[in-house]
């Protein structure tokens, strides 16, 4: 059995998550409080409280909940983080998109014969995130839910 995530309603753990990496709290007084803020444990504060960064020892938390910028490799997080990154993700919540679209419409009599095309504004759903890594950039993709799926909500 390996160690959990010390994020709040994480359940991702070392020992089944092999291509997830696990970070220890840092050493650094000020930084180890921002991650147990993140982290909304009254068990993590306590212990911190008590005896600081040392009271918190074998602790972790998973690369989900640190973005990308935080990497030393942002394709390769086993590579570990740069100093000072700080975990902002709560992956446990969706994350939704306003997303701006071309509006299909017949043409009426009340309709503009200039050619503008309206748009229409939808909040949907992301339901995977990739990045890609281009020549001299790095490129975040996301995959949106299905468009059917969402007018079938409607």
């Amino acid at each position: 059995m390996g160690r959990n995530c010390s994020a709040k309603n994480c359940l991702k753990n070392d020992a089944r998550n092999l291509n997830t990496s696990f970070f220890k709290f840092p050493d650094d007084v000020t930084l180890c409080e921002k991650w147990i803020e993140f982290c909304a444990s009254p068990q993590l504060t306590a212990a911190f409280k008590a005896s600081g960064p040392y009271g918190i020892r074998g602790r972790k938390i998973c690369s989900d909940h640190f973005t990308r910028d935080s990497f030393r490799a942002p394709l390769n997080t086993h590579q570990g983080l740069k100093y000072g990154a700080v975990p902002r993700l709560n992956t446990n919540e969706e994350e939704y998109l306003d997303v701006e679209y071309l509006e299909d419409s017949e043409p009426t009599d009340v309709t503009p014969a200039v050619d503008t095309p309206m748009t229409k504004s939808k909040r949907k759903k992301v339901e995977k995130r990739y990045y890609v890594q281009g020549r001299h950039d790095l490129f975040e993709v996301l995959i949106l839910e299905d468009p059917q799926e969402m007018d079938n909500e409607s």
